[in-house]
């Protein structure tokens, strides 16, 4: 046998198990595809999750009990709980749905929150245009008190010039000789009593030891009304400010009061007390009207 023969017979085994070898690859078992992912079913815990839209790979076919459509009851048995798990269109179906709800809840949430972006803009709103009115009244209020300030200062320079007029003819009444004699022994240190004060210095006292008539009572705090409080009281009756004003005025009520109200439960200053709340009635009722003819403002200690 020859060369040749033996390379042809070479080439024929070699095609015949090239054959072979293409029939058994085609027989051969192919790997088994892998399950789709689960997909939770509507009974259980995350039922609400929005599945992607795909259409599942067939599988076996399913009773025609488990078909949509198949009976009236048909659907209602896909969502029970002890139902097989849904495949094919049925599966496709129920994603759908499940979709569905989902959007429409999207859609619902988004009209809640355009609803409260827009309360929440409806009251800034308001809020802006109540501040903008209350700047505005504000702006209103202060300049008509500065018109007002205006005005009453245009006045006051004529009612200054007759208040000034009227308070130097009253501090020229002369100061009656007796309660002149008292202001001079007080100054030259003859004193009788408790307690220096600017009503002392011009005589005034009260009780039974003491004391005056009602009318001379009156006088002597009528002239210490008028009058300078003396260099050395000063600085202790700072507060009695200048002669004639309302400050004068309260000052000496608010000194009658607090000596009532000190000895007021204390026995044998009956008559001094009631002295001192009868001179405080008298001041009211006739150096009031003088205090307000000498100052623009008026406030009486009660």
């Amino acid at each position: 046998m020859g060369d040749g023969a033996v390379i042809l017979i070479l080439l024929l085994l070699i095609a015949a198990l090239s054959v072979l070898l293409v029939r058994f690859a085609r027989k051969r078992p192919s790997a088994p595809r892998p399950n789709p992912p689960d997909f939770a079913r509507p009974d259980e815990p995350d039922a609400d999750r929005v599945l992607p839209m795909r259409q599942s790979p067939p599988g076996p076919p399913m009773p025609k009990s488990a078909t949509p459509g198949a009976t009236a009851q048909g659907p209602q048995k896909l969502h029970g709980a002890k139902r097989p798990w849904l495949t094919g269109q049925a599966r496709v179906d129920w994603q759908n749905e499940q979709w569905a709800k989902a959007q429409a809840k999207r859609n619902e949430d988004r009209r809640i929150a355009k609803e409260i972006a827009d309360q929440k803009a409806a009251a800034k709103a308001e809020a802006d245009r109540l501040a903008a009115q209350k700047s505005l009244d504000e702006a209103t209020r202060h300049t008509a008190e500065m018109f007002s300030k205006d005005a009453e200062r245009a006045k006051r320079p004529i009612v200054d010039v007759k208040a000034d007029a009227a308070w130097q003819d009253y501090r020229r009444t002369p100061i009656p000789p007796e309660v002149k004699r008292s202001m001079d022994a007080f100054l030259a240190g003859e004193f009788r009593g408790a307690e220096q004060s600017p009503l002392t210095h011009v005589g005034y006292h009260v009780g039974t030891t003491q004391g005056l008539s009602r009318w001379d009572r009156q006088r002597r705090i009528e002239v210490c009304f008028r009058v300078e409080v003396p260099d050395s009281l000063r600085s202790a009756y700072r507060d009695w400010a200048e002669p004639g004003t309302t400050q004068r005025l309260n000052a000496m009520l608010a000194h009658l009061r607090r000596h009532a109200d000190l000895r007021r439960a204390q026995p044998g200053f009956e008559r001094a007390v009631a002295e001192w709340d009868e001179d405080r009635v008298w001041m009211q009722d006739h150096l009031a009207p003088l205090a307000r003819r000498f100052t623009r403002r008026w406030s009486v200690v009660q």
